[in-house]
């Protein structure tokens, strides 16, 4: 059974989530253009004043952080549909995914503390300083009177961005096309007949638990004493199932992209990823997702004073500070 705390600041985390409808976008079925986007490329190659904005900003932060010489261990490629010819879809502000490969033997020499460390340890770490201190910065990034999204992630285990099979990959470190995109989308193929009852089952989970949770929230107010804590209970066992959900859609998407059997932009696992978008199921399940991850917080500040940090956290902030005596 979840704490009390929890479960009180999760009914008021989605009570001021206003959690959507099932309104949705996903640029994987929209209409190509004839071009690549014009605020980041000349033709089929990026501005420089946008590519040294994105690399300055990756290393000046890593560098603030206390890593050594990132421009001798990493390549830093753009990728994803924002560099796609489906950069147009009707996705809302422009989104590119910038996603580093690092050469391991490289890293742990200029950083030998935290090299002595595992891949797995040093790359969640520094994905969660990314997400947490980067991401807020660049998350509303201007190129020629566009607005971006810019995110970025480590590539644990492709120092080659091949071996993820993107759709398409710009390799900014040495300004050249590593996948060039292809002009065959979604968009003119009709979707696979046997693949349609999954996202039927997706969007239908999703009402239901939608609804469950509304209907949850709305008795509340009128619960004391022990029908309040079997509310509660109720709430918490739905966004448990919710979350399930977001962990099943979204981490099987990896698989798509994960050789040997992975088929990329084409796979089964994006294909239901991007309806699951288009449909307005991720938004929902996201928006109770957050609402998950906020309370959780909330309940460990209230508990202990803080959001308590992940083992892998605990045990690189000591190799780091055992580098610093």
């Amino acid at each position: 059974m979840a704490t009390e705390t929890y479960l009180e600041a999760l009914a008021g985390q989605l009570a001021k989530a206003e959690i959507p409808e099932f309104h949705g976008a996903s640029g994987y079925f929209s209409k190509p253009q004839d071009h690549l986007d014009p605020a980041i490329f000349d033709g089929a190659r990026i501005k420089e004043d946008v590519r040294l904005h994105i690399i300055r900003a990756l290393f000046d932060f890593w560098r603030r952080r206390g890593y050594n010489n990132p421009e001798s261990w990493t390549t830093v490629w753009l990728a994803g549909s924002g560099i796609s010819y489906q950069w147009a879809g009707d996705r809302g502000n422009g989104d590119l995914d910038v996603l580093m490969g690092i050469d391991w033997p490289t890293f742990y020499t200029a950083n030998p503390t935290p090299g002595t460390l595992g891949i797995d340890q040093i790359t969640k770490h520094i994905d969660t300083e990314l997400r947490a201190l980067l991401w807020p910065k660049t998350a509303h990034t201007v190129f020629h009177g566009k607005e971006f999204e810019v995110t970025y992630f480590v590539n644990a285990d492709a120092t080659d961005i091949r071996d993820i099979l993107p759709y398409s990959a710009y390799d900014l470190s040495h300004h050249r096309w590593t996948i060039r995109p292809s002009e065959d989308t979604a968009y003119d193929h009709a979707e696979d007949p046997q693949w349609l009852p999954y996202a039927r089952v997706d969007l239908e989970a999703a009402v239901t638990v939608r609804s469950r949770i509304l209907t949850i929230l709305n008795d509340l107010p009128y619960l004391d004493g022990p029908h309040r804590v079997t509310g509660l209970n109720r709430l918490s066992a739905a966004v448990n199932y919710a979350v399930a959900m977001m962990t099943d859609i979204h981490g099987n998407r990896r698989k798509a992209f994960t050789k040997p059997l992975g088929k990329g932009y084409w796979d089964f696992n994006n294909w239901r990823w991007q309806k699951a978008k288009q449909t307005g199921v991720v938004k929902v399940l996201s928006t109770i997702e957050h609402a998950h991850i906020q309370a959780t917080e909330a309940a460990e500040t209230a508990t202990y004073g803080a959001k308590l940090a992940s083992a892998d956290e605990l045990t690189l902030r000591a190799a780091m500070a055992y580098k610093d005596h």
